[in-house]
């Protein structure tokens, strides 16, 4: 069977890269507003809100990669600050 060539009009079909930049800038606008509610520790209505447009804005494969590279950076900043932590303690 054949397939058809992905349209770039839709970011949710086909392949990431065919996103036009103005798709592009619209999907980290939404990323972007999604974890600074997440941060700020929203509301969840608007949690949701805010995550559903996170999703029809980016690629599904975005999405995933955007909330495990946020994951990892939460591990990261945590495990810092503990060792900061026990370091400041040892110094007192």
């Amino acid at each position: 069977h054949s397939q058809s060539a992905p349209s770039s009009a839709d970011p949710r079909c086909g392949d990431a890269p065919l996103m036009l930049v103005e798709e592009r800038k619209k999907c980290y606008e939404a990323r972007d507003a999604y974890f600074a509610c997440l941060d700020d520790n929203g509301a969840r209505r608007t949690v949701r809100s805010l995550r559903k447009a996170y999703e029809r804005a980016c690629p599904a494969s975005w999405v995933k990669h955007f909330d495990a590279k946020r994951d990892e950076e939460i591990k990261l900043r945590k495990l810092l600050e503990t060792r900061e932590t026990k370091h400041g303690a040892k110094e007192e």
